[in-house]
């Protein structure tokens, strides 16, 4: 019986833990809401190269219409930096075709680490 209880009880702390560390992505996308509006300034190299990384990678999913977050405007990409990040970088759950390779996530990192700004 106690051997019982006892698998029980570490059937329970597993089934936990595993429902407590899984959640939906769409959680994590973060909008920093930056103002990105005035046509006045000047992207910065970084941020040229990262917006056309995602140009590249990441628009044919994540455009007008399709899934979301929305990046086909230099302003979202600016906005959603902690997202692209998070999935790109950080957990490398993007683009589904597999992983960023390393020179493209450090494009990504670069950037972030330089203040991930429009004009940095």
């Amino acid at each position: 019986m106690k051997i019982l209880k006892s698998s029980l009880a570490i059937s329970l702390c597993i089934a936990t833990f595993l429902f407590v560390s899984c959640k939906n992505d769409k959680e994590d996308i973060i909008y920093s809401n930056q103002d990105c509006s005035d046509s006045t300034k000047t992207p910065g190299a970084k941020f040229q190269l990262v917006d056309s990384l995602v140009q590249k990678k990441c628009v044919s999913c994540h455009s007008d219409g399709g899934t979301s977050p929305n990046l086909d405007s230099k302003c979202n990409v600016v906005n959603y930096w902690q997202s692209i990040n998070k999935v790109c970088v950080t957990n490398q759950t993007m683009p589904p075709s597999g992983p960023l390779s390393s020179n493209d996530q450090q494009l990504i990192t670069n950037w972030v680490n330089d203040g991930h700004l429009f004009t940095h």
